[in-house]
């Protein structure tokens, strides 16, 4: 078993690259547990934005946990986009909305 492990500021990410394993829709996909503070807050504006993304739109994005539950299509990585680099625009997204989220309900 190959498996990719980031971690960025507070978020841990593991994704299990034997992505010959796991097949949805007749697709191979990546999956990938994401874990940190207040992650399933903020995926209602995480999925809003990436719903108008067409990289990003076909990734599927689950609450599990408390955590993140991703699954990225092949399909996707065919792209040109490693699964490494769709992390990191996924993860610093996700860190600048919580940020946001959380100055705006301080400010109230």
């Amino acid at each position: 078993m190959s498996v990719l492990v980031r971690y960025y500021d507070d978020v841990y990410v593991e994704c299990d690259m034997d992505y010959g394993r796991y097949v949805r829709d007749g697709v191979n996909y990546v999956p990938c547990a994401m874990k940190g503070r207040d992650l399933d807050r903020v995926l209602p504006i995480l999925r809003d934005y990436l719903s108008r993304r067409e990289i990003f739109r076909e990734i599927r994005i689950d609450t599990v946990d408390g955590g993140l539950s991703l699954e990225i299509p092949t399909i996707t990585l065919s792209r040109g986009r490693s699964v490494g680099e769709i992390l990191d625009s996924l993860v610093y997204l996700l860190i600048g909305i919580r940020h946001c989220t959380t100055y705006l309900s301080n400010t109230k």
